[in-house]
């Protein structure tokens, strides 16, 4: 029987290996300099993530996050931030 720690691991594996070879066509970074791209990794947002929060921080950060999932029904430009209830 596999342990849930071995199962999460699994988990986000898969997922991890998901989200690059998605994301792995929309690299960016014209006019930057080849020394500088070793240490970039541009995208552009083409991927919806699904998070839970506690609130956003006075500095626009999100406090206690946690991903969800990755959401394939919904489009990036159609994405809005969540004001708070």
């Amino acid at each position: 029987m596999e342990s849930s720690r071995k199962k999460a691991i699994d988990f986000w594996r898969r997922v991890t290996a998901d989200s690059i070879r998605r994301s792995a066509s929309r690299a960016r970074g014209a006019g930057l300099t080849a020394a500088k791209m070793v240490d970039c990794g541009w995208l552009k947002p083409s991927l919806v993530g699904q998070f839970e929060f506690v609130e956003w921080t006075p500095d626009n950060h999100l406090r206690h996050s946690k991903f969800i999932a990755l959401r394939d029904d919904k489009i990036p430009r159609d994405v809005v931030r969540e004001e708070q209830r």
